[in-house]
């Protein structure tokens, strides 16, 4: 019966792994968040986020504002794109800000930190601009 229990578990792991194609389901499945919005990553705070997640477009363009919830946005697409797609990264930011310089200190530790799966896609655990999965990287322009 253990050995049964077992087999079930890994099947429902894989199915639901399967589900995972679309990047906001993706993101409330693979993502927690820390304050000011604890627990599982959700769009309730901003709706408008989940479709700009989703777009299958080339390009995504937004108005960026504070708090308005385009930065972990684009993280969890990222994220998305190295996990489900098997493919490397390029995240740029300005350099002009002290903010910017901080964004893998700020945004992406913690979010490998606060998650179960997240920590399990990357080889080794750095604080530098490169974030390097088993095959794929994640690169980010932090001076």
């Amino acid at each position: 019966m253990q050995l049964a229990a077992k087999f079930s578990n890994i099947l429902l792991d894989g199915l639901d792994r399967k589900r995972l194609c679309v990047p906001s389901i993706w993101a409330e499945k693979c993502r927690i968040m820390g304050a000011p919005f604890p627990g599982p990553y959700t769009f309730d705070p901003t709706p408008w986020c989940e479709e700009m997640l989703n777009t299958d477009f080339p390009e995504c363009c937004g108005q960026k504002s504070a708090q308005a919830g385009f930065t972990e946005t684009m993280l969890n697409r990222a994220l998305f794109t190295i996990d489900q797609l098997r493919r490397s990264v390029l995240y740029l930011l300005p350099n002009t800000k002290q903010d910017a310089s901080d964004s893998t200190q700020s945004r992406l530790n913690p979010a490998l930190e606060l998650s179960e799966h997240l920590p399990s896609m990357f080889s080794t655990r750095v604080t530098m601009a490169l974030k390097r999965p088993e095959d794929h990287a994640l690169y980010s322009d932090v001076p």
